[in-house]
């Protein structure tokens, strides 16, 4: 790997490692805001994450330009392989590089998930409200074999299952 090929490496996935751990970091801050219905907090947050998306997308859009430019493939194993072809006095600093970003990622991708099902469950509360509110179907309702929840009545084996 030539060296300006290993400068850039390490510049692109260390900026992309910082990115990815503000993201983290306001991913779990708008978990916090989400627990206590902080809504001008999740306003500010939202906006952030916005921003902060897109500063990675650009960064990865950049790093990609330089993988393709260096006939790198665009997947773990090719980029492992380039990077692990870099000057040995280095290449531990830029493949732990990659490895700490590729880490970040997953916890950032964890996090957004658990976000989701936060907000998932938020909005079936606010939507049981409603329903009551407008008269509807105030029945306890029941999950079916996926855990969705269902308003119908169950039956096993003869026997219906009412209430969950």
């Amino acid at each position: 790997m030539d060296e300006k090929f290993a400068k850039s490496a390490q510049f692109y996935l260390t900026k992309q490692a910082e990115v990815a751990n503000q993201l983290l970091d306001i991913l779990r801050s708008e978990y916090e805001s989400l627990k206590v219905t902080d809504s001008t907090a999740l306003e500010a947050i939202t906006e952030l994450k916005r921003a902060t998306v897109e500063d990675l997308d650009k960064l990865n859009q950049a790093w990609q330009g330089i993988l393709r430019a260096q006939k790198v493939a665009i997947t773990k194993e090719g980029i492992q392989g380039a990077l692990a072809a870099n000057d040995p006095r280095q290449q531990y600093k830029i493949v732990d590089t990659f490895a700490h970003l590729g880490d970040t990622m997953m916890a950032c991708q964890r996090q957004n998930t658990m976000n989701g099902a936060a907000i998932t469950l938020r909005q079936q509360t606010i939507q049981d409200a409603l329903d009551i509110l407008r008269g509807g179907s105030t029945a306890p309702a029941t999950y079916g074999s996926r855990g969705q929840r269902t308003s119908q009545s169950i039956g096993v084996a003869g026997y219906t299952i009412g209430k969950a």
